[in-house]
């Protein structure tokens, strides 16, 4: 977090009031830390104790996982899954805090699948709370940002704020210049300026490579001339006139090869309808034995219709005669079917007679046990006649048992309170002895003080005799004055006599720099002769291959070609006319022997920059050791006369054999004695004060004991009388309710459990109803038994006269069929259907027996007329047949085709039909258009083939002049393109340059390759930022002392003793108590930024009392109780004896068994 600004307003007051955390680490269980009470809430100061590992930063993190959703010992993981307790299924964290008098609660909860402790970790819940408990937030990011706005504070600032730094700024002070820098990022959040400075170098670096390759691909570039873009141009047009002319003499000569073209076609067309008309007949000859079959066809038509309704007649005839078949089948299959039926109504009757039966019986014994049991609960309702009245009164009991278990539970709580109170009354009494005796050793202290102060005051007077009329911090001034005038004398005279070794070695390097400026001019000038030589040849190069790509023909770049190339000159991708046999044309010598050419003005033109470059850098170095050499005189002679004027102002003779380090060791010796002298007093004075302020505080801690005292003997005089007034309460209750329950014969419970327990006064309410209800349903239940058996006894008389009556009916009906009823009485199945179905069953065989066998006498009449009806249709077409060529009936079928055959046939001969007149069609054309070519005297085959030679030779020389022609166009178009490519990369690189000159001073400002540069000034600025609000505690902390960065030197900080005429001291020199004053006044001004301008005023350490001693610590202590004067109250994490003992109000964690702790607060 950078530091910004210089002045801190706060708008926003922050206060924690309530810490409540459950199975956090080792914590286990819930614990709840409260400031607002006591002895939390007056205490300015308090220890939060506890062995190493027992859960003291746990505190800690339960505030910042509740505020932010992350613990403070993490870092950056948020929601930490290990900081749940071992063994547990759920953990929380909750904060209640104010701002601006406004309260609000946050709380973290995380928890496990289903409750249990090996369930999956879920995902953590958060809510934010205002004053009337309503939630503020629905996703757990917005609890963040809700908390955000609120206080004013994110995750990083809020640590910086709460948790003071005081230890980190201990080792701040004490570290060397890189830890100082390596601590005090951490402490501000500055790191980002090493970043800008890394990115400020890199940026650079890359834009100045990107210019090079611009560069470097601008050198490339090849341009025409306008003199060659002019010739290149007139070459084109002539190029376009033959072209024309060529094209008008290509067109006539294609006209007559098209006309003696169609002429050898049409001759071609004659001749192929000459050999169609052979294929033809020989085709038709083939199919002699096909027409002849189609003519039997013919003849056989007219018989056609009579064949088909024969056939007809003896295929219904077939037919007719199974279906009389199948219907006799149908009839037997009813008749055994109806049987079947009528069975099973039988055998069902017979089952369900026998099942009533059974059922029957099983209902009279279920009567018999009804009545009994009925009698049993009448004699059980009558022994206990009592308890029917208890069910009413129990409300009123419970009631009464309820009172009294709450007199009982208070009465507990009164006896805890008034154990409490006497322990806390005899803890405080031993604390006002302890008070007693340290304000009699305050009182001794202080009068020791002011004897030695007087001894050190007479010291110090005897040491100022050298200096008349001046105090101390005057003598020390005028002393520390001539000691820095003597040091001054001595640097001056050694730094003429290395001016001096300095002006002689700056003379011989001018006189180097000249000669060496000559040899490098000469050098230049012949690098440059070199130079235009090899840009003469080069051009020389470039025009022999311009040239020899010009003079090549159209065969030698039609050779390069292949088959899927696009053509340059038409673009085509095929090439009939090229030649395989023809070479390419080869122009590698021409182009090996100008890239030799570049290469070598390369080579000149890089020996003449770099011959520019060394002469302009003899050249600025000669300017510089010329410039040097004046300032090197200059300074010797400002030193001389700075000399001359020291030796005025110090009184002594300006003389080189003058012991100047004689004077200096005196002065020193003479400061040293007077200001021990003078620190001594100063010591004095302070522990004077110091030991007047500690009588002071154990004077008003001495008071404010015993006021804690008699409040508390006050609380236990009250506690007593109320609990004896609850005796008597809780001996009335009992009585009352002793007598209440005595007729019900019913127990008291035990009033002195947790929660009360009724149950068994509950289960005795309820027997006496619950019997007679049972009694009821038994009645019920007897009385529809009785009901059942009655209609059992209709069931089985009907089923007896039922089974009667089937019997009869099989007998009288189907007597026929005996042997078919016993095999249907052995495979009859157990059917469990209804009767009623089963009878319908029976009826539709019966009905269904009836119908096959009308209809089987009908199909049998049926089959009989259509037999007789064949043979009349037969009889009738044989008679038909006499006069035919068919002698029988299969004769006529055979000589029949088909319906596709007959298509096929015929199909074939049509086709046939229009082949021949195709043919005789195309012969007369072919003929006809012979006539008009002749008459036109088209070409005949001799005279074709020289046209045609004569036609290709033409189109030869068309393409080498389009060929020619599209490339002087292309060399056009690339010369344009690469024209304005190079404008616009011009463009580019002029504008590349221009941003690259930002970079730069960027750069030099602040650019490095490791972020130092800029991360030391902003660390500078940052530091001198923290200084400026850390006096401001230390104003407040001590009178004595101000802090500030020391000149020239990076984030060295120095201290000013206000005492001592505001000189400076190192920061080492300072003692343990002082240094954990500046320490603590950096802490606090560290968090006043951080918290902007928000008010924090609960703040915690964690660190730094461990490397103090007795007086040290006592000093540090003293310094956080005078906080309260802010309404600040601070937390000291700690393990040290000395911390316990020095602060009185603590948070004891203390350490159970199996790795789980607990808290006390005293």
């Amino acid at each position: 977090m950078p530091l910004q600004g210089s002045v801190i307003t706060h708008h926003r007051q922050v206060k924690i009031l309530r810490i409540k955390l459950r199975n956090l680490n080792s914590l286990r269980g819930e614990h709840i830390i409260d400031f607002t009470r006591e002895p939390l809430a007056s205490a300015s100061i308090f220890a939060i104790t506890g062995p190493t590992g027992a859960g003291k930063s746990t505190l800690l993190d339960a505030m910042t996982l509740a505020l932010f959703g992350q613990a403070a010992r993490y870092q950056n993981d948020r929601n930490p899954e290990n900081m749940m307790s071992r063994h547990s299924s759920d953990c929380l964290a909750e904060v209640m805090f104010s701002v601006n008098q406004e309260t609000y609660r946050a709380e973290w909860q995380l928890r496990r699948a289903k409750g249990k402790v090996d369930g999956k970790i879920q995902p953590p819940v958060r809510f934010l709370y205002d004053a009337q408990e309503k939630p503020m937030n629905r996703l757990a990011t917005e609890c963040t940002q809700e908390i955000e706005r609120i206080t004013g504070l994110n995750y990083q600032r809020f640590l910086r704020s709460v948790l003071l730094a005081q230890g980190e700024f201990s080792r701040f002070l004490k570290a060397t210049t890189d830890e100082r820098a390596e601590l005090l990022e951490s402490l501000t959040g500055t790191e980002i300026y090493s970043e800008i400075g890394i990115l400020a170098h890199e940026e650079y670096g890359r834009r100045d490579t990107a210019l090079s390759t611009i560069r470097a691909e601008l050198a490339h570039y090849q341009l025409l001339s306008e003199e060659e873009i002019n010739e290149t141009e007139q070459s084109i047009t002539t190029i376009n006139v033959q072209l024309t002319e060529a094209k008008i003499q290509h067109a006539s000569r294609q006209q007559r090869l098209l006309l003696g073209e169609e002429l050898q076609k049409n001759n071609q067309a004659r001749q192929l309808q000459m050999e169609r008309k052979d294929l033809l007949n020989t085709e038709k000859i083939a199919k002699q034995a096909w027409l002849k079959q189609l003519a039997l066809h013919q003849l056989a038509l007219p018989y056609s219709t009579s064949l088909q309704e024969w056939e007809r007649t003896k295929e219904n005839s077939y037919s007719t005669s199974l279906a009389a078949t199948a219907s006799t089948t149908l009839t037997a299959d009813a008749r055994d079917a109806c049987i079947e039926q009528v069975l099973n109504v039988l055998k069902l009757t017979e089952s369900q007679y026998t099942e009533r039966n059974q059922k029957l019986f099983t209902i009279r014994s279920a009567i018999a046990e009804t009545e009994k049991q009925s009698s049993i609960i009448q004699k059980w309702l009558a022994e206990h006649q009592h308890l029917a009245e208890l069910e009413s009164t129990l409300p009123s009991l419970n009631l009464l048992a309820q009172e009294l278990h709450v007199h009982h539970r208070h009465h507990a709580q009164l006896t805890q309170d008034l154990s409490h109170i006497e322990s806390e009354i005899h803890t405080w009494k031993q604390q006002i002895t302890t008070a007693k005796n340290a304000l009699d050793l305050s009182q001794s202290a202080h009068e020791h003080s002011i004897t030695t102060l007087t001894q050190h005051q007479a010291f110090l007077r005897s040491h100022l005799s050298p200096w008349p009329g001046l105090d101390a911090e005057s003598a020390l001034e005028r002393s520390r004055q001539e000691q820095q005038q003597l040091r001054d004398l001595i640097a001056i005279r050694q730094t003429i006599l290395t001016l001096t070794h300095e002006l002689d070695s700056v003379k011989n390097s001018v006189t180097t720099l000249l000669a060496k400026q000559e040899n490098e001019q000469l050098g230049l000038t012949n690098a440059q002769a070199l130079l235009a030589r090899h840009e003469h040849e080069l051009k020389l190069k470039r025009d022999h291959l311009r040239l020899a790509e010009r003079v090549a023909s159209l065969e030698d770049q039609r050779a390069a070609l292949h088959d899927g190339d696009t053509c340059p000159l038409c673009g085509s991708l095929d090439h009939p006319l090229r030649k395989a046999d023809c070479p390419a044309p080869d122009f590698s010598h021409i182009q090996q022997a100008l890239l030799q050419a570049e290469s070598q003005w390369r080579a000149s033109e890089q020996s003449v920059l770099s011959w520019q470059k060394l002469a302009i850098a003899t050249q600025t170095n000669r300017s510089h050791a010329q410039q040097t050499l004046s300032e090197k005189q200059q300074a010797i002679a400002q030193a001389q006369s700075h000399s001359a004027t020291l030796f005025a102002v110090l009184t002594l003779p300006q003389d080189t054999g003058t012991d100047l380090n004689n004077h200096l060791l005196q002065s020193t010796k003479q400061e040293q004695e007077l200001k021990v002298a003078h620190k001594n007093v100063i010591d004095a004075e302070q522990k004077s004060r110091d030991a007047q302020y500690a009588l002071a505080q154990a004077q008003q801690k001495f008071k404010d004991l015993t006021q804690r005292l008699d409040e508390y003997e006050i609380q236990r005089e009250k506690k007593s009388t109320v609990q004896l007034e609850l005796d008597t309460k809780i001996i009335d209750l009992t009585q009352n309710l002793t007598k209440s329950i005595e007729p019900f014969q019913l127990n008291l419970p035990d009033f002195t459990a947790t929660i009360l327990s009724l149950d068994a006064w509950q289960k005795s309410s309820q027997h006496f109803p619950r019997g007679t209800q049972k009694l009821a349903d038994f009645h019920n239940a007897l009385e529809k038994q009785r009901i059942e058996e009655m209609h059992l006894d209709k069931e089985i008389n009907t089923l007896r006269e039922g089974t009667a009556q089937l019997r009869q009916q099989l007998t009288h009906e189907l007597s026929f069929a005996e042997l078919a009823i016993k095999e249907a009485l052995a495979k009859r199945p157990s059917s469990q259907e209804d009767l009623p179905q089963l009878q319908r069953a029976s009826d539709q065989a019966r009905t269904r027996l009836e119908r096959a066998t009308a209809e089987s006498a009908m199909l049998t009449t049926q089959a009989q007329q259509a037999q007789l009806t064949c043979q009349v249709a037969e009889k009738q077409l044989l008679e038909n047949l006499t006069a035919s060529p068919f002698p029988d009936l299969p004769s006529l079928r055979a000589a029949l085709l088909s319906e596709d055959e007959l298509d096929s046939r015929r199909e074939w001969l049509l086709e046939w039909e229009r082949r021949e007149q195709l043919r005789l069609a195309l012969l007369g054309a072919a003929e006809q258009r012979l006539a008009e070519l002749t008459s036109l005297h088209a070409p005949d085959e001799e005279t074709y083939a020289k046209l045609s030679i004569e036609a290709a030779a033409q189109e030869e020389i068309m393409l080498a002049i389009a060929k020619e022609h599209t490339l002087l166009e292309e060399k056009l178009r690339r010369n344009a393109a690469q024209r304005k490519a190079y404008v616009l990369r011009s463009a580019d690189s002029e504008q590349q340059l221009k941003e690259l000159e930002i970079w730069q001073i960027m750069r030099g400002l602040i650019g490095s390759h490791d972020g130092a540069k800029f991360r030391k000034f902003a660390q500078g600025v940052s530091l001198d930022i923290l200084t400026h609000h850390a006096n401001k505690h230390l104003q407040q902390l001590s009178e004595r002392y101000r802090l500030q960065r020391q000149d020239h030197v990076d984030l060295t900080l120095e201290i000013i003793d206000q005492f001592q005429a505001n000189c400076t001291r190192p920061m080492s020199s300072l003692s343990g108590g002082e240094s954990f004053l500046v320490s603590l006044a950096l802490a606090l001004g560290l968090s006043d930024l951080a918290g902007r301008n928000v008010r924090i005023d609960s703040l915690f350490i964690d660190e730094g009392f461990g490397s103090l001693d007795a007086d040290a610590l006592d000093a540090a202590i003293s310094t956080l109780e005078s906080l309260h004067q802010q309404n600040k109250t601070i937390g000291v994490i700690s393990h040290i004896d000395l911390v316990k003992e020095r602060i009185h109000t603590k948070i004891n964690v203390r350490r159970l068994s199996a790795g789980s702790s607990t808290l006390d607060v005293a």
